[in-house]
């Protein structure tokens, strides 16, 4: 009520108004009897005449209600019937009490007369959940001639129904003038209809301006505020069922030219039916709405609304000492509100699960080099095991004030987060090999995390405000040494831990310094081998965490960015649960200490805007438990020991004196398979944890005791190829056979189509141009121009086109391509080892032009010279098991070839699509002069027309030209066409899947390959043939369009400079990745390191040296190469 007292002024008796108020709503005899003297004695005249209207003028007997406007108030008047005894209507406020009201008559029994108006902004004023005065402190209230609106929503268990001081709350309040801000929600505005509502409202640009056909069943201004000093630019309070609740920038409210509405409301007798236009631009808010107020707060647990929102005071001075304490500067006052909530009694509105943390967190398998001589299998698995069993609570609130046109002002804010429970978490590193977490992360932790997940939350889209609380999960390891970062084990690590939660509040913004719970309940069981090469003082950490938070939003929802000069908080505290392993071998034993415990941290981000500060992540708790004590292994030492491993206590106790031989607990398996003597099904791994000599380590499972695979998600959740690689031993090195080791073809599924690096979408030729054998269309799977293509499994050699792919031309919808004429695929001996479906190669005459075999001149390791060989060669494939093995040992198996062009056809697709665009030819040119068809371009014999592009493919390898195709190593033939697309050969995922030392080497060698094959003169002679039988066209085509244009062009000239960039691309390209994946080889011991010496280094020496391009032969005016000799580094 006070505030709207203070709207306008009461004069003095006799006195005049202010000069900025300057319009009389009303007169008195001197207000309220029990408060004010009389101003006169006699009896006053009660006449409203010129001279009471007239704020200049006293009037001694009267005092003056004076305003700042004409309308501050309407509906007003006095009443007095019924000796006085009548007071305002419902809807209404009480401006005076006066016993004479402007004057005449005294009301008897002292009784007054009630001066009543309509309250500020509309005669019905909305309804409020709590006082404006108990939600902004005095110095940021809103003006009194306000009109608040507000959005309330309450969630949680039987929350329909409660009242919001027994629910969660999300409360948005937004206050501002009439002439800014008006309600047309159903709440506020009973007699506005909206007839219909556009589709898809918040789906919309900000921008884009929608329209409503809306009726009122009442009188106009009160159902259309919005229109009051214009429309445009009024911030507008949409209804629940067109908008949900979201504030709208008004843009226009006319005559509908459609007056149709349904007949119940015709009976109502409503008004006309409106368009009203609206959009969500706030930067366009009328400059004249005045400063707006805003309140948010949102909580989930009871008594936030009464502790927080809705402060209760019995009389007035009581109300402003709370409102002055609570609003104090110091957060302290917020947090002490906070602390009073009820959060024992909130159970029922936290959205958080139990969480189950079951993971495989990390799993690395190779074939490694050994003692002697052969190869054995390593690896490791990292798992957790667990659960999260937490309750989470918050609350945030803030105060804020915006002017249109202007940033955006936080005065105040303060938020608190609250999780009880606890999580269980056993943690299991077990394997054998060398292990580094810096190969993915130079210093820190290895980490995975997964995507947030929402806890609920609520936001008014589109609106402005959103709430979201949050939690996230994240898994990590971490290795080190006293030297470096690399730790190397054989054997089994495990420890379980069970953690609480702080279960105090966490404030924001100042966080929690230190909180005090239980010491968490460890227990482990572990067992080591030494290994033949002791190495330093290393440990294993590996750890779970779970993170809880509330991410406040107020960028005016998503639209309203221009008011927000930064981002509101991001709340979180996290807890860490760890195992941590400490280990050095010496004297023949390896030594293992075991630590367990957790932290947990406070963490803020983007907290300056709201005035909170830098961000920061505070440590308040920090636990750390030795398990049990020092436990040291030899070689020998539990094959006969029994382990007696930490019976549980809810899972888990202190470490106990492992020499102890109870019965066995049903979990501790160490124990149960000391006494049964049995391994495990899979009969891999072993039973005293130690994984030296074993196969191929196919996956996690067996390594573990449990059954990962029925519990464990199927995906690793770290992936680090490079962070596991061999323990080798000195012999070892010296028996490697780098020259038997061999790498597959990739699948098929990995091949990537020939399209080069063209921005080349997927889909048939230009309209008009007729279908030709060598034009085919992409079909669903994508088109058939894979880079080495394989045939099928019949015994029988297969025969394809070679697609070549070049865009969407325009006005047709699918992708333009032209085939070359068939060519024979090479058998593929890698699905078919046997060969039982391959139609042998060898000495059919109908492909005697073609250039075969060409593989490796020589079995040293470093040596990239190809040799041409009168027959195919032969591999040893054993030891190596995959989908088409296994391999038999002591058996030579065919080697893996294809059929080679020898000019890769997205070298055509690059020059049309890439080059000339760059050069003055736009893919339009080539649509109409080198993709239609023309009679200069007719097939002499066949009379059929043909497009330029036609004669260009033909000239690739293909039945009509043999002596252009060759039959080169598979992987070889991958690499080439990766390079001639202008892509790298190698991920360095892909790389890292490369066992060390050998594959790794191969791989770098193949790539070589691909020079020695080039450089050889029969196989550059191929190449220049597709080279000068294209030139002769682009030197014959150029004479043709100046006759048929008038016009010249230079296609001949730009396909030798052309061919030269490409030459120069592939050779650049290949050094590169070779550079790349030196830097990024595994160790594998002096003599690999040796090996990649001769390839990298030594200038001319070098074997990289061979990586080059620059033959011109018989290459008709090709330019002279650009690339310098070969330097490294």
């Amino acid at each position: 009520m006070e505030q709207y007292m203070d709207i306008c002024t009461w004069t003095k008796c006799g006195g005049t108004c202010p000069s900025d108020k300057q319009h009389v709503l009303t007169v008195d005899s001197g207000g309220p009897a029990d408060e004010n003297e009389r101003c006169s004695d006699d009896f006053v005249n009660g006449a409203f005449d010129d001279d009471a209207q007239d704020p200049n003028k006293g009037q001694k007997s009267r005092r003056k209600l004076c305003c700042p406007k004409k309308d501050s108030f309407s509906n007003c008047s006095w009443r007095s019937a019924n000796v006085c005894s009548r007071q305002c209507d419902n809807g209404q406020i009480t401006l005076d009490l006066d016993p004479q009201g402007m004057g005449g008559a005294f009301c008897g029994n002292g009784r007054q007369k009630a001066f009543c108006c309509d309250a500020p902004g509309k005669s019905n004023q909305p309804f409020l959940p709590v006082n404006l005065d108990k939600l902004f402190p005095p110095e940021l209230l809103p003006p009194p001639d306000s009109v608040p609106q507000f959005e309330l929503i309450t969630f949680g268990k039987g929350s329909r129904n409660s009242q919001p001081n027994k629910a969660g709350i999300a409360f948005f309040l937004l206050a501002g003038s009439d002439t800014g801000l008006a309600s047309m929600s159903k709440r506020d505005n009973p007699n506005l209809v909206f007839l219909d509502c556009p589709k898809d409202i918040h789906s919309q640009p900000v921008g884009q301006v929608q329209t409503a056909r809306v009726i009122c069943l009442g009188l106009f201004e009160e159902c259309f505020g919005v229109a009051k000093d214009g429309v445009e630019g009024t911030v507008v309070h949409m209804p629940t069922d067109c908008g949900a609740g979201s504030y709208a920038r008004a843009v226009a409210l006319v005559p509908s030219k459609n007056q149709s509405i349904p007949i119940h409301l015709a009976r109502s007798n409503p008004s006309a039916v409106y368009d009203f236009s609206f959009d969500y631009d706030m930067g366009l808010v009328r400059r004249d709405a005045g400063e707006f107020s805003i309140r948010v707060d949102y909580s989930n647990v009871k008594g936030y609304w009464n502790e927080v929102v809705d402060l209760t005071g019995k009389r007035k001075r009581d109300l402003k000492s709370l409102v002055d304490r609570f609003y104090a500067d110091n957060s302290q006052d917020w947090f002490t509100q906070f602390d009073k909530t009820d959060i024992g009694d909130s159970e029922d509105l936290n959205d958080n699960e139990r969480s189950v943390l079951n993971q495989l967190i990390y799993f690395d398998s190779q074939m490694c080099d050994v003692d002697s001589g052969n190869k054995e299998g390593q690896g490791f698995s990292i798992t957790l095991e667990g659960s999260a069993n937490a309750r989470f609570f918050y609350g945030f609130s803030m105060i804020a004030t915006w002017t249109p046109g202007r940033k955006l002002k936080v005065h105040q804010s303060a938020g608190f987060l609250h999780v009880d429970g606890d999580t269980k978490a056993e943690f299991t590193v077990a394997g054998i090999g060398k292990l580094d977490s810096s190969q993915k992360t130079d210093n820190g932790p290895v980490t995975y995390s997964e995507a947030s997940e929402s806890l609920g939350g609520h936001g008014l889209w589109h609106g402005w405000a959103n709430f979201r609380p949050y939690k996230q999960e994240s898994v990590e390891f971490n290795t080190r040494n006293s030297q470096g970062t690399a730790v190397s084990l054989n054997g089994y690590l495990s420890a379980k831990v069970v953690a609480l939660w702080g279960s105090q509040n966490v404030h924001f913004p100042e966080g929690r310094k230190s909180v005090k719970i239980s010491e968490p309940l460890v227990s482990s069981k572990s067992a080591l081998t030494p290994l033949s090469k002791p190495g330093p003082e290393s440990e294993i950490t590996v750890a779970a965490i779970t993170k809880f938070g509330l991410d406040v939003d107020l960028s005016f929802g998503m639209p309203y960015t221009a008011a927000i000069d930064g981002t509101l908080p991001d709340i979180s505290v996290s807890q860490e649960v760890s195992a941590t392993f400490v280990w050095k071998e010496e004297d023949g034993q390896v030594c293992l200490d075991t630590y367990a415990g957790q932290t947990q941290k406070a963490k803020l981000i983007s907290g300056s805007y709201v005035g909170w500060g830098d961000d920061y992540e505070h440590l308040f708790l920090l636990q750390d438990t030795h398990v049990g004590s020092q436990r040291c292994f030899g070689k020998s030492s539990h094959k006969s020991r029994s382990y007696k491993l930490d019976p549980p206590n809810a899972g888990l106790i202190d470490d106990k004196n492992d020499e102890e031989e109870p019965e066995c607990d049903k979990e501790d398996v160490l124990c149960i398979r000391a006494k049964k003597k049995a391994k495990r099904q899979n009969n891999s791994t072993p039973d005293n944890y130690d994984f030296s000599g074993h196969g191929i380590i196919r996956k996690a499972s067996e390594l573990s005791d449990k059954s990962i695979d029925d519990w464990v998600r199927k995906k690793q959740r770290i992936s680090c190829e490079p962070c596991g690689s061999c323990i080798i031993t000195e012999k070892g090195e010296k028996e490697s056979c780098c020259s038997c080791v061999w790498l597959p073809p990739p699948d098929e599924d990995e091949d990537e189509p020939d399209l080069g690096s063209m921005p080349l979408p997927g889909g048939p030729i230009i309209p008009g141009v007729p279908e030709k054998r060598g034009v085919g269309f992409e079909d669903s799977k994508g088109g058939s121009n894979l880079l080495y293509a394989r045939a099928s499994n019949i015994p029988a050699v297969g025969f394809d086109n070679k697609w070549i792919n070049f865009w969407v031309p325009a006005g047709s919808p699918d992708l333009f391509i032209v085939g070359t004429e068939l060519y024979p695929q090479y058998p593929d001996y890698y699905k078919d080892p046997e060969g039982t479906k391959n139609k042998p190669f060898d000495g059919n005459a109908l492909f005697k032009d073609i250039k075969m075999y060409y593989h490796n001149k020589t079995a040293v390791c470093t040596s990239f010279d190809v040799e041409k060989a009168p027959t195919y060669d032969k591999i040893w494939k054993y030891d190596r098991q995959d989908k088409h093995g296994p391999y038999k040992k002591g058996v030579l198996y065919h080697q893996h070839y294809d059929t080679e062009h020898v000019m890769e056809g997205q070298t055509i697709s690059r020059f049309f699509g890439i080059w000339l665009p760059s050069n003055n030819y736009p893919h339009s040119w080539s649509e109409k002069w080198a993709f239609t068809e023309y009679k200069e371009w007719e097939n002499k014999q066949s009379k059929k027309t043909n497009a330029f592009v036609h004669l260009v493919v033909d000239e690739l390898g293909s039945s009509i030209h043999y002596d252009r195709l060759a039959i080169f190593l598979s992987n070889s033939n991958r690499l080439k066409g990766s390079l001639f697309k202008g892509t790298s050969t190698t991920t360095n995922a892909a790389f890292a899947k490369l066992e060390a030392g050998a594959e790794q080497l191969l791989h770098v060698r193949e790539i070589g390959l691909i020079f020695g094959y080039m450089g050889r003169d029969e196989i550059w002679e191929a190449f220049c043939d597709s080279y000068n039988g294209i030139l002769d066209l682009m030197e014959r085509f150029d004479v043709w369009y100046l006759k048929e244009t008038k016009k010249t062009s230079d296609l001949a000239t730009q396909w030798s400079n052309f061919i030269r960039s490409e030459l120069d691309m592939v050779a650049l390209q290949a050094r590169s990745d070779v550079k790349r994946l030196y830097s990024q080889k595994k160790p594998a011991g002096k003599k690999y390191d040796d090996f990649w010496d001769v390839i990298m280094k030594g200038g001319a020496a070098a074997e990289m040296a061979k990586v080059k391009l620059d033959k011109i032969g018989n290459c008709k005016k090709l330019p002279p190469t650009k690339v310098p000799a070969w330097k490294f580094p």
